[in-house]
């Protein structure tokens, strides 16, 4: 049994038997389609995954909020990761630096919350956990949380609630507060009406 995966590469000329098409000046090139094709199933799993630019490489026929979301989480994993990074160089500098440049993303980030309530709560949590911290830097394992919160909404932006409460779950597990500050004050007035 065969499996054919469709994967649209834009901008790329569909030429049949007879030539190249026909367009007419300043008309946008027609798509084609490359097929990636596995022989069997047990193929199928051996191969590599399949990457996020793979999966979401048609910009016309996805949200632009994805697009942005997918470019800034990239940008902030970097971040992140040099951070890690500067934390085994001993350069604590170099790592509150960049955790401060992943912070001045997360305004960004969060308004791409329309792709999904588990994106915006994954996001919210990592912007309350840097805002908790009262500006002293997370630490090399808080950091290293951070980094996986990050990967899990940017390897599946379309998160569940459920999916996204267990990684805000994992943040909470490295001493990071999670909620929005004054949110421990709001919900207290509420329940002691």
């Amino acid at each position: 049994m065969s499996t054919v995966l469709h994967f649209p590469n834009i901008y790329e000329p569909i030429s049949d038997v007879t030539g190249p098409p026909e367009e007419s000046p300043g008309s946008p090139p027609r798509l084609s389609t490359k097929l990636r094709v596995a022989s069997s199933e047990s193929e199928t799993h051996s191969r590599e995954p399949i990457s996020i630019e793979e999966l979401y490489s048609a910009p016309e026929v996805m949200a632009p909020e994805l697009g942005t979301g997918l470019r800034l989480l990239a940008e902030g994993i970097d971040y992140s990761e040099g951070a890690l990074r500067a934390y085994e160089d001993d350069d604590t500098i170099l790592a509150d630096d960049s955790m401060l440049k992943l912070q001045a993303l997360l305004p960004e980030l969060f308004c791409c919350r329309g792709l999904g309530d588990g994106f915006g709560l994954v996001i919210n949590a990592i912007t309350s956990a840097l805002q908790g911290l009262d500006g002293l830097p997370p630490n090399a394992l808080q950091v290293q949380g951070l980094t996986n919160a990050l990967k899990l909404i940017r390897r599946m932006p379309f998160l569940d609630t459920e999916a996204a409460t267990d990684g805000i779950m994992k943040l909470e597990e490295l001493g990071l507060c999670v909620d929005p500050p004054g949110f421990e004050e709001f919900m207290s007035g509420i329940f002691d009406e």
